[in-house]
């Protein structure tokens, strides 16, 4: 610095200094760890830089070590630039530390933060607001608590004159601990005649700083010094990461979540996910060569969705690419917990498995709260309270304390849930216990029970409500299921499984239905069969003969239904007789057997009749005037299915009325009410649509392309029936697609499409004869050998 022309301030210096240095305003900045446009405003005279940044300043600027002090004082506007005598043309040899040596209390950053940008953007506007002195990210371990907090110091860092600190306090093991170790991270010297603790609000009390007080899950006892600094140190915000909330009254919560995970619909946007970037950039950092592309890439979206998406899990699965496939990787993770660790020595001890992570998450837990929570662990997909305390008796504090710890979630629906990675850990607790067999048998008992007698709900107008609560709980019923059947639960079972299959027919998962059924009575057939053995097969027979006869596998549908009935007539219950009589009069109709369909519904008539049933007899009624229509009685079938179809509208079953208002239409069409046909079709259409029935809204549209065919609006029958066959070949088989290419081959036909028409009816009797309908099969060969002819 020439003497003749003494520095105006301090940025002014500065500048000078750099330029002698032959540094631009981008490289000292990157040196001293800020930005340029901080350094900008520092050369300009518009900020005086943080006590932190003057020191980092000092090294950067290769100033003496004689001078340090007076250097950061003039930085710090305290003293006169005149004090500063160091030549601005000086230049030393001295290497100049890294920003990342510089910062000796930072964290080391292995690689780029992925993602978080939303986080960020909230967490500083949070931080900037005056009110938010006390930011407390909260979350289980591994799911990127401390990353976040150091990005987001480092973002928020310029704001204070005094910079950002991070305090980390993983290996603190005292809450007494605490005071020293803020003092040494930031420089304080506590001697004195006072204590500590004050000689520490008194140091921090003029500072305007941020303190990042890093894994303080395990000395909440020192909230209330958090709470002191706060009200001392007008100028201090502390950015906490924990396990569990502070519970003090300046306290702001943000829960940190896992990663965004590709849903199953995205898997060709996968890699714009940021899971599944880090699990990319994880496995190049490892070793792996290969790109993630079609199974690989599906593999690893399991792997990030396994984990819900928590960094740590991401980072242990993926360090394994260099040598399992991701289909391997995701296979060991369902497999243990324990194969998530990793033998890197440049990671705390604690964070080198998900196990490890936990174990100390466990530590914490206070023994009742190491019960509630390895009970609730018996949970899949989530819980309601009362299942809660019914199962684990989690009461509501038990809840709130697992909560506040990030061991359990609350949604916004109400329901709890665990992340799926502590789930797994606690269920291994859980399970070394003698407790486990019985938390087994309460949370199967407790959703069995739920079932229970839940049909009648399924069967009227709060059937989408009913079933809306029980596919939310679809999980735990499948479980519960399982569990009782692998534990001869047999009264459970056989009281849960008529809803049961309801729920299945309802929600089109027929296949499964029937394999879970078929486990409960191969359970059942052990060869001692007592009555309730009895009941069980003969109802889960009754349901597995519903789900496939909506599949269109008759022969195996009135099977299962003849068995079912020769089972239950022995236990002389007629309310047992009623589903099996319906669905096998539904199947015997259908193959051509009108008088062994209405035998079966008159008695189903009666049974329900006998013990109340009114959707019984609703379904009977009905069945009987349809059985009257395909006889050529269609005016007094017509009767007798409105009759049931209005008590069908009493009920309020929207599924059944659906089905009413479409067998009822081939009765209207034939006495030439098109319109009341189509309306009907129309509202049942709305109805399929609504509830996500394709079989019925395949079924309404069939019927809509006969209104139309016999209208002679041959273009739109066509067009009906074609979406009526795209809709039902990917739900069911056989007598549903024959009935639509039968009427498809007369729409060719009387366009004069003779080939169209001969290729439909031919699959048509490839169709029925598999379904073995031997009124379709017949109607199939006439037509074919009329065609021929």
């Amino acid at each position: 610095m020439r003497a003749e022309e003494p520095p105006l301030y301090f940025g002014e210096w500065l500048k000078r200094r750099r330029q002698s240095l032959d540094l631009t305003q981008a490289e000292l900045a990157e040196r001293v760890g800020c930005s340029v446009f901080a350094l900008r405003k520092i050369e300009s005279g518009e900020r005086r830089p943080s006590k932190q940044l003057a020191g980092l300043l000092v090294v950067a600027l290769q100033v003496p070590s004689e001078q340090a002090d007076i250097f950061v004082r003039v930085a710090r506007g305290e003293i006169g630039c005149d004090r500063l005598h160091l030549p601005a043309q000086q230049a030393e040899t001295t290497a100049v530390p890294s920003p990342v040596a510089l910062m000796r209390n930072w964290p080391l950053r292995a690689a780029p933060l992925v993602g978080r940008e939303h986080e960020l953007a909230t967490l500083g506007q949070l931080l900037r607001d005056p009110l938010c002195r006390l930011l407390t990210l909260i979350g289980p371990g591994g799911v990127g608590k401390t990353r976040l907090a150091s990005e987001l110091a480092l973002q928020e860092a310029p704001h204070f004159a005094d910079g950002a600190w991070f305090v980390p306090l993983a290996s603190v093991a005292r809450p007494a601990a605490v005071i020293p170790a803020i003092a040494d991270v930031m420089g304080l010297v506590l001697r004195g005649q006072m204590e500590p603790r004050q000689l520490l609000l008194n140091a921090l009390a003029d500072r305007s700083a941020l303190i990042v007080l890093d894994n303080v899950e395990h000395l909440l006892e020192s909230a209330e010094l958090f709470a002191e600094i706060l009200t001392h140190a007008p100028g201090v915000k502390l950015l906490v990461t924990s396990r569990a909330r502070l519970n003090l009254q300046s306290e702001y919560v943000f829960v940190t979540q896992g990663l965004p995970v590709p849903p199953p619909d995205r898997l060709h946007q996968a890699l714009t996910y940021d899971a599944v970037r880090l699990f990319a950039q994880s496995a190049q950092r490892a070793g792996a060569n290969a790109a993630l592309q079609g199974e690989e890439l599906a593999a690893a979206v399991q792997v990030c969705q396994l984990v819900e998406g928590m960094p740590l899990g991401i980072e242990l699965a993926a360090a394994w690419t260099p040598l399992l496939s991701c289909q391997e990787i995701a296979a060991e993770i369902q497999r243990s917990l324990d194969f998530l660790t990793t033998s890197l020595r440049d990671l705390p001890e604690r964070q080198r498995s998900l196990r490890a992570v936990f174990d100390h998450s466990w530590r914490l837990l206070a023994t009742e709260e190491q019960r509630v929570l390895s009970q609730l662990s018996i949970f899949r997909g989530g819980f309601e309270r009362s299942a809660g305390r019914a199962v684990a008796g989690a009461d509501l504090n038990a809840l709130l304390a697992l909560t506040s710890k990030s061991l359990v979630r609350r949604k916004e629906s109400g329901r709890y849930d665990l992340h799926e990675v502590v789930r797994q850990y606690a269920l291994s607790h859980l399970m070394q216990t003698a407790e486990y067999t019985e938390t087994c048998n309460r949370h199967s008992r407790f959703y069995l029970a739920m079932l229970d007698g839940c049909e009648p709900a399924l069967r009227s107008g709060a059937q989408r409500q009913t079933l809306r609560s029980l596919v939310e709980e679809i999980d735990n019923l499948r479980a519960a299921w399982e569990w009782a059947v692998a534990h001869n639960m047999f009264d459970a079972l056989a009281s849960a499984a008529r809803a049961f299959g309801c729920l299945f027919e309802l929600s089109g998962w027929l296949e499964e239905g029937v394999k879970l059924l078929e486990s409960a009575i191969q359970a059942a057939d052990d060869g001692s069969e007592t009555p309730m053995q009895r009941r069980l097969k003969g109802e889960a027979l009754a349901q597995q003969a519903l789900l496939l006869m909506r599949q269109g596998r008759f022969v195996s549908a009135l099977e299962c239904a003849d068995k079912s009935l020769a089972l239950l007539r022995l236990l002389s219950d007629p309310n047992l007789l009623v589903r099996p009589l319906l669905f096998r009069s539904i199947i015997l109709h259908m193959v051509g057997d009108l008088d062994g369909s209405q035998a079966a519904d008159e008695e189903a008539l009666v049974c329900a009749q006998l013990t109340g049933d009114r959707w019984g007899e609703a379904y009977a009624d009905f069945l009987l005037g349809h059985v009257t229509h395909l006889r050529g009685n269609h005016q007094e079938g017509y009767v007798r299915m409105q009759r049931g179809l209005r008590l069908w509208r009493t009920i309020g079953d929207p599924h059944a009325i659906a089905l009413g208002l479409n067998f009822f239409s081939p009765a209207a069409i034939q006495l030439g009410r098109y319109a009341e046909a189509e309306k009907g079709l129309q509202e049942s259409l709305s109805i399929g649509q609504e509830l996500g029935d394709r079989w019925s809204i395949g079924t309404s549209l069939r019927f809509l392309g006969l209104a139309a065919l016999l209208q002679g609006k041959i273009a739109n029958a066509q067009s009906l029936l074609h979406q009526s066959l795209a809709v039902h070949r990917s739900v069911v088989t056989g007598w549903d697609i024959s009935r639509s290419l039968l009427y498809l081959g007369e729409a060719d036909l009387a366009l004069g499409d003779v080939v169209g028409a001969q290729e439909h009816f031919r699959e048509a009797l490839i169709m029925a004869e598999e379904a073995h309908a031997q009124p379709l099969i017949e109607e199939a060969q006439l037509r074919l050998a009329e065609l021929l002819s």
